[in-house]
């Protein structure tokens, strides 16, 4: 199966796993083979492809963005290429959390790219440039293990109250022949364009004011924040997402576990923190601190330790009271089980 990954615009230079976007949801992947050779990659714009291309595919995506509206799932399964037909589970869901959200909308298609690549084997990671290189408008995406073939990307907004929407269809074609009838689903992404009723700006705009006042660790979240609520999809690069990402890497720090697992001392235990990262519930903004333990079976010892670490976090890191709500610390065995514990900034003694 064919992965999809964030990364910058220019080439050669992808994200971090720490700064992925923790917020979108991949729906669907497109079908692939063994990598093996390389390829040329295409991407065409509405101007480059031609009228009567661009035509085609905003049918066959409009069509797509209104069966996800009417929650008709069983039209979108048989729309939809054979290796997401046959794992429909997760775009199910997404359809049918978000389909009533959509409908009585009018879909806005603001973009949509024609993506080429020849030969018959998988290119292993495939970049493609859209637009003219040193403009605004330029835009990238990278796929890892794709396939050769023709697809298309439509990038959609759902002006949906009160929360509005990005909707990302990503289709390939199956058939040789410019008509909309040729274009099938091969990917959807769902994802809301506010986190607790505020968009990527104001996002930055915190990040920039904490960078300026020296609290590095709480600008590095808030532009992780502002640049995945800016973009539809992961792996799609512009120059605004590139130049956030070049202020985000200045304020790199050794003390968050950005490429690898960093320790963290509390009483004479050592914490193995895998993970740091943001999430939004219940109205509140919170840090996750994931680490390791052996074993979760006993909850009250487990809860003790991840207690003791949000306490010690919060008092190493007094910074992070003022711009979130608390932390989350969850403790995960090595099969993968965990358990969580909230400790709220309003509790700390």
């Amino acid at each position: 199966m064919m992965t999809l990954s964030t990364v910058r615009v220019r080439a050669g230079s992808a994200m971090t796993a720490h700064a992925r976007t923790w917020s979108s949801l991949l729906l669907g992947l497109l079908l692939c083979a063994p990598p093996q050779a390389a390829h040329a990659q295409i991407c065409s714009t509405r101007a480059e492809m031609g009228e009567a291309e661009h035509s085609a595919i905003q049918v066959a995506a409009v069509r797509l963005f209104n069966l996800v509206a009417r929650n008709d799932v069983a039209a979108l399964r048989q729309a939809a290429i054979a290796s997401v037909a046959q794992d429909f589970g997760g775009i199910e869901s997404a359809v049918q959390a978000h389909g009533e959200i959509l409908s009585g909308r009018p879909p806005v298609l603001n973009e949509a790219f024609l993506l080429e690549t020849n030969g018959t084997d998988v290119l292993p990671r495939a970049n493609f440039y859209c637009g003219v290189y040193r403009t605004p408008d330029l835009m990238g995406f990278t796929f890892d293990q794709l396939a050769p073939g023709r697809y298309a990307v439509a990038l959609f907004e759902a002006k949906t109250s009160p929360v509005p929407y990005f909707v990302t269809l990503i289709l390939k074609q199956e058939a040789v022949k410019t008509s909309a009838a040729a274009w099938k689903m091969a990917g959807l992404y769902i994802k809301a364009k506010t986190l607790l009723g505020r968009d990527g700006a104001w996002y930055l705009e915190k990040a920039r004011a904490y960078a300026a006042r020296g609290q590095n660790h709480n600008a590095w979240f808030f532009y992780l924040t502002a640049r995945d609520l800016l973009a539809p999809v992961p792996f799609l690069g512009t120059p605004l997402l590139d130049s956030l990402l070049d202020e985000q890497q200045a304020l790199r720090t050794t003390d968050l576990p950005t490429d690898a697992p960093v320790t963290f001392s509390v009483g004479g235990r050592n914490y193995r923190i895998t993970q740091v990262f943001p999430v939004a519930a219940e109205d509140r903004f919170l840090l996750v601190l994931r680490h390791e333990v052996p074993d979760i079976s006993d909850h009250a010892a487990v809860d003790a330790l991840n207690l003791a670490l949000g306490r010690a976090f919060f008092a190493r890191y007094p910074e992070y009271r003022e711009a979130f709500d608390g932390v989350v610390a969850r403790a995960v065995e090595p099969g993968g089980r965990d358990f969580g514990s909230l400790l709220l900034v309003k509790d700390l003694r």
